[in-house]
């Protein structure tokens, strides 16, 4: 193990043998020609620039998970450089260029180094890549690929192993994808992802069999696109982003994806505006958004009133329903059952009478052992293929929605209103002639009841929506800890329908 100097400008007319910065190697690539050992650090100058011609480039470094290497950009004036001696590398500084793919071959940490790949080449698949089964730890570096190719890549990510990028910065200066293939085991923390040459869509294609990046804290603001993530794999792909600023263009799907709960996004506290309740789910069965303009009263808050609305489509199925994020709340009681109640309400252009626990329901786990923290499951569904559904029970929650009925005014299919005179339920737009409302209030509105026969209102014909609610009803409850709600919905080519997710206890 041992310190090796990189420095175009300060080793020049030394002894090259990386000893210190006035003989320092003038290359990265003639620093790992040398004989080298696990452990070895390259001190890569913050006055170093270099550019190789090669068409492929590997940096390898002998190296294993406990016994890594190091390439960091530091002074080039400290002889011995300490903590407060890193840099970030720019393209005068710190900075490696080349024609083609630089792989990064090492177990370890690359701190600061700026690496652009695809200079003044027109032929080759440009990527920075890191190699398949190795652990490797990126901080404070930037990756830009140049490459006039219209398959030019920034990013190509080993398949196995583990790879983590934090407060790095990733350029396409091209309308090309930032990435397409693995990311099996790979993490984004605190990125920054820049689009100059224009906005691929899509920026990301999920193509291998199995990925599971996560991005957390990441800018992809400069996107100008649409379609920002696609999966084009039968595979069991799940892209996670959280606390991200996104572009208002974006935009996710499922569509390429070919296999039943294979395939998820969840996009959790993202948004391009100010808000903290944004969730997203996607899945081949359908989709969940987090939004404000339909609510239970009293229920879920985070600053915002919210509900999840889910839309489906016709992948979805009983066996291999679309599955929402699961719900937990604390229970301090033990010593007695506990009934755990979910509420939701329903399209009545999809149920013509209350959901059936076929269609809509919530499994329930919950601490019944007094000795052990396993969970005791209890299915909120039919039992077996072959059994009995059951309707959902009637709720009488009071509902809120954003739009209040107004006199003379033009409504579409599918637009939920409120009404004073029938506080609690909302009404949705199901048939229209003139699509126009009365220039007064129907007397029908006061009398409605969930899922009844509609109010005609001028051009338009409004029914009250379907509330209802599950409760199961747990064991005796053995000790504290968390009761966790899975909700599932199987009914196929739903329009949308609303569940609170905020659990009651009682």
């Amino acid at each position: 193990m041992a310190n090796y100097f990189v420095s175009s400008a300060s080793g020049a007319g030394g002894a090259g043998n990386g000893s210190s910065w006035a003989n320092a190697y003038l290359t990265i690539a003639a620093a790992l020609a040398r004989p080298t050992v696990a452990g070895d650090i390259l001190f890569i100058g913050d006055d170093h620039t270099e550019f190789t011609s090669t068409t492929n480039l590997s940096w390898f470094m002998p190296s294993t998970t406990l016994a890594p290497s190091y390439m960091f950009v530091v002074d080039h004036t400290k002889a011995s450089p300490g903590p407060a001696d890193l840099k970030v590398g720019t393209p005068t500084g710190g900075y490696a260029s080349g024609d083609g793919v630089i792989a990064f071959n090492l177990f370890g940490h690359v701190y600061g180094l700026y690496v652009e790949c695809g200079v003044g080449s027109a032929s080759t698949n440009i990527a920075i890549q890191t190699t398949s089964s190795r652990t490797q730890y990126y901080e404070n570096c930037t990756f830009k690929s140049s490459g006039t190719n219209a398959s030019a890549r920034c990013l190509n990510v080993g398949s196995s192993g583990y790879t983590e990028f934090k407060n790095c910065t990733f350029i396409t200066t091209r309308a090309t994808m930032m990435h397409t293939g693995g990311f099996l085991g790979t993490k984004f923390i605190n990125c920054t992802f820049l689009f100059p040459g224009g906005s691929a869509v899509p920026a990301f294609t999920a193509g291998i069999g199995t990925s599971n990046p996560t991005f957390e804290a990441c800018d992809f603001s400069n996107y100008a696109g649409t379609h920002f993530l696609e999966f084009t794999s039968n595979g069991g792909n799940f892209w996670t982003f959280k606390d991200c600023k996104l572009s208002s263009t974006m935009s996710f799907s499922m569509a390429g994806d070919l296999r039943q709960s294979a395939g998820n996004i969840w996009v959790i506290n993202c948004d391009s505006g100010a808000t903290n309740y944004k969730f997203d789910v996607y899945n081949n069965g359908g989709e969940l958004h987090a939004q404000t303009s339909v609510v239970r009263t009293g229920g879920a808050s985070q600053g915002n009133a919210y509900s999840w609305q889910i839309t489906t489509n016709t992948n979805n199925l009983w066996y291999m329903p679309f599955k929402l994020p699961p719900l937990s709340i604390w229970n301090n009681t033990t010593g007695a059952a506990i009934n755990v109640t979910v509420e939701g309400i329903a399209d009545t252009r999809d149920f013509f009478q209350l959901p059936k626990n076929d269609e809509v329901w919530f499994d329930v786990e919950a601490l019944e052992n007094a000795s052990l923290p396993q969970g005791t499951y209890h299915v909120g569904t039919k039992t077996t293929p072959l059994g009995t559904n059951s309707a959902l029970t009637a709720s009488t929650a009071a509902w809120d929605c954003a739009n209040t009925r107004a006199n003379s005014t033009a409504y579409n299919l599918g637009d939920i209103i409120k009404v004073a005179s029938n506080p609690g339920r909302l009404f949705m737009c199901t048939g229209l002639t003139t699509g126009i409302t009365a220039s007064s209030e129907p007397g029908g509105y006061a009398t409605a009841v969930d899922g009844g026969g509609g109010v005609t209102d001028g051009g338009c014909v409004f029914k009250a929506m379907w509330r209802f609610k599950q409760t199961i009803t747990t064991g005796t409850i053995g000790m504290a800890g968390l009761i966790t709600v899975y909700p599932k919905v199987a009914k196929a080519s739903l329009n949308g329908i609303y569940i609170d997710p905020m659990i009651t206890l009682s």
